[in-house]
């Protein structure tokens, strides 16, 4: 395989792991590998950026998006159930779903947003930004959900 192709290649139905296991032996570091990955996709790089700046802008991400949880929350659901808009699906779903089943959904709908986004379609409603904030948020939500014996 040639790298002058790889992006076709990928397309026309060729399994990623057929791809990334000639292309990128095991000697290689792992920007190295990542850089491959991203050639192959028709993604430039990116920046570099060290761990102590990732980290700060990690957590700073991480504050707002609590914040944010916080205000959209107070919309939704109530200070004893906070939760309560997500489990509302078992009841109209007369227990056929799960509110795992709902927030599944939303993440699925903000994956197809996000790379209809990414892939060009117009952003009228929502940005990347937006999208990829609302995705971070639903994933935690499910993850205490089931921290706390949800199904």
């Amino acid at each position: 395989m040639t790298d002058t192709n790889l992006s076709e290649q990928l397309r026309d139905g060729e399994p990623l792991a057929d791809f990334i296991r000639p292309t990128v032996p095991l000697t290689k570091s792992l920007n190295d590998a990542a850089d491959r990955i991203a050639v192959a996709f028709g993604h430039a790089g990116g920046p570099e950026i060290s761990r102590a700046e990732y980290i700060k802008l990690f957590r700073a991400e991480v504050d707002r998006l609590a914040a944010l949880t916080d205000s959209k929350n107070a919309n939704y659901a109530n200070d004893a159930d906070a939760l309560a808009n997500f489990r509302l699906i078992e009841v109209l779903s007369g227990g056929r779903l799960t509110t795992a089943d709902g927030l599944f959904t939303r993440i699925t709908d903000k994956i197809q947003r996000a790379l209809n986004l990414h892939l060009g379609a117009a952003n009228n409603h929502e940005s990347m930004a937006d999208n990829l904030s609302d995705l971070a948020v639903y994933a935690l939500i499910l993850k205490i959900h089931f921290d706390r014996g949800g199904r």
